[in-house]
């Protein structure tokens, strides 16, 4: 899971950008606990149990409590993505040492708000490159370039890689909130594929042939949908 908060010193820009960062997190389909604070002692008091409480953090450039947390924050986390709002842009270059991965010129333009939140959440998903696996046996952690798709059978799912099947109860719905959106897709009631390990997708019989030759069928209701998922990311990776 990963963990999101906002301060920027400002009651109502903060409540803004929740609004419009909630929205791009639930478009890139990973699981992401996001919140806004409005007294900044409450983010400290988080960091204080530990400096790695927060994953993304969207700050403001022009509250100086915000760069004061930007530094205590990159003192001890190297990890986490910072965001910054800064309007003018006069500031940004005063900005590099944090090393954001984002500056939001404008909170307005939505479009941009929701581009870069979504792009920290795919950038959190990658420093956590493995699929937790918990049954009667053993725990063990599958990378996701491994995985090639989960079936799901009644409660039983089959989590398949190139060379192995691993057996575990769970849900599809709860496995692909936290899988990461741009490479995950659910393609049907029983099925989440790996759109890296797709060779083809078969229009005609509505299907992605994989690497492995695995045959995945598409249903109806999920196809419109899939088709737009894989021509977004075979445009970007």
């Amino acid at each position: 899971m990963i963990r999101a908060v906002i301060y920027t010193g400002d009651s109502e820009k903060s409540k803004l950008l929740f609004k419009i960062s909630h929205d791009a997190v639930r478009a890139a389909n990973v699981g992401c606990e996001l919140s806004f604070k409005e007294d900044v002692m409450q983010i400290m008091k988080n960091l204080a149990i530990t400096p790695n409480y927060y994953d993304i953090i969207i700050l403001d450039s022009a509250d100086s409590s915000c760069i004061k947390l930007a530094a205590a924050i990159r003192k001890s986390n190297l990890n986490a993505t910072v965001i910054f709002v800064a309007a003018d842009e006069k500031n940004i270059m005063s900005l590099i040492k944090f090393r954001p991965s984002g500056i939001i010129t404008d909170i307005s333009d939505e479009e941009q708000v929701k581009r870069i939140v979504r792009f920290a959440c795919c950038e959190q998903m990658h420093f956590r490159p493995c699929f937790t696996v918990r049954n009667k046996d053993s725990v063990m952690r599958i990378p996701y370039d491994s995985i090639s798709f989960f079936e799901s059978n009644q409660r039983k799912i089959m989590l398949n890689t190139d060379k192995q099947k691993i057996e575990f109860y769970g849900k599809l719905n709860d496995i692909i909130s936290i899988l990461p959106g741009d490479q995950f897709s659910r393609c049907h009631q029983s099925f989440i594929v790996n759109l890296s390990k797709v060779k083809n997708l078969d229009k005609v019989n509505r299907c992605f042939l994989l690497n492995s030759g695995a045959c995945i069928e598409i249903s109806k209701s999920h196809y419109s949908q899939v088709l737009a998922h894989y021509d977004e990311y075979t445009q970007h990776f």
